[in-house]
């Protein structure tokens, strides 16, 4: 099988299972991003440290990682007291760093990689808990809505640049990657961005252009990050567990910068 049908079918099974997982209900939905958070935290580890002696770490990482990009979930649905929900996440914060620093304080470049992993990975993933509207009622609209516009960004970019791409966007990074496929990309996510919106009434005009430029800038930045760490550790893939694709921490970096800066601009303009 051609690298581009596996491409496609693996994308396309994987696309269907998170649709799913979104519309079916809350607690799908819940599932699968505390899924996505931990498999991408692992991954993101097994690049940055490839020692089996880390593995104790890893999952201490792994667990306070969790428990912060649930905390907007656990601070709504046990109804909380913020002060206590904070407490929580210091002292699982605590208990890491003092772990840290007892094993690794003489290579505080490995530290911070347990550190940084939570920051770029499990604290932007977090946004997606505003994005749903859980602090009211679950709508998945919006989620659905974002998710498809980031993977429409990716396909344009993909095959446009592909097709018509000459000048290299950073080419010491990510040598595929081209300016006419960020701007094909880009000219393909605002159209479908202000159809769904005029169609389904979610955003005027000036929004459904601004979340799409929003996405398709900074979900190319997210790409390009991960992009950058792969090459620096000299892998080609987060992971294998999409064949095609990679890991799910390949098919999540977009993510995990478009979902903060689309929950913000949307708190903003509120």
């Amino acid at each position: 099988m051609s690298e581009l049908r596996t491409r496609t079918l693996t994308g396309g099974i994987f696309g269907a299972v998170v649709i799913l997982a979104i519309i079916v209900s809350f607690w799908s939905f819940l599932a699968l991003f505390t899924l996505v958070n931990a498999v991408c935290l692992y991954e993101y580890l097994q690049i940055t440290l490839t020692s089996h002696k880390h593995n104790k770490s890893k999952w201490i990482t792994i667990l306070g990682g969790s428990l912060l990009f649930l905390s907007p979930f656990l601070y709504q649905f046990f109804n909380l007291s913020q002060s206590l929900l904070l407490l929580a996440i210091v002292v699982c914060l605590i208990i890491i760093l003092i772990h840290i620093l007892l094993e690794w304080l003489p290579n505080v470049h490995q530290s911070l990689h347990l550190i940084g992993g939570i920051m770029i990975i499990s604290m932007p993933l977090s946004a997606v808990f505003y994005l749903s509207g859980y602090n009211e009622a679950y709508n998945c609209n919006v989620i659905l809505f974002i998710i498809g516009l980031i993977w429409t960004s990716d396909m344009g970019q993909y095959f446009l640049g592909r097709k018509l791409g000459k000048h290299l966007l950073a080419v010491a990074i990510s040598p595929k990657k081209t300016w006419e496929g960020l701007l094909g990309g880009l000219i393909v996510t605002v159209i479908l961005s202000v159809c769904i919106c005029s169609y389904f009434q979610l955003y005027n005009l000036k929004h459904s252009i601004v979340i799409a430029v929003l996405i398709v800038v900074f979900g190319t930045l997210g790409d390009l990050t991960q992009s950058s760490l792969k090459r620096h550790y000299s892998v080609k893939d987060s992971g294998n567990i999409l064949p095609g694709h990679g890991g799910l921490y390949d098919r999540f970096d977009a993510v995990l910068f478009a979902f903060p800066i689309v929950a913000f601009y949307l708190d903003c303009v509120k």
